[in-house]
């Protein structure tokens, strides 16, 4: 599972895109969490592409590889919203 990153209003977010051609889905781990425990770990990301599903996965800003911040107003729904949306 290779990890990529790439910034979203000044914030470094890791995220794992399998490519491919098939309908792509998006998963967001919940709180307290990043995307490899969540998606590669318990076979999530496997299944869905051998559903030829293009899967991407992203650590939440403050979780796993991505970028950590200190102000609480940095992790507002609004910030990943706009993060999810910019990947």
């Amino acid at each position: 599972m290779t990890v990529e990153h790439f910034t979203s209003d000044g914030v470094e977010i890791a995220f794992l895109d399998t490519g491919g051609a098939g309908e792509p889905i998006l998963l967001i781990h919940g709180f307290a969490s990043n995307l490899v425990v969540n998606w590669g770990a318990t076979g999530w990301v496997d299944i869905l592409k051998k559903s030829d599903r293009r899967v991407i996965a992203m650590d939440v800003r403050g979780h796993g590889k991505s970028g950590k911040l200190y102000d609480p107003e940095a992790y507002r729904v609004g910030h990943l919203a706009r993060d999810a949306a910019n990947l």
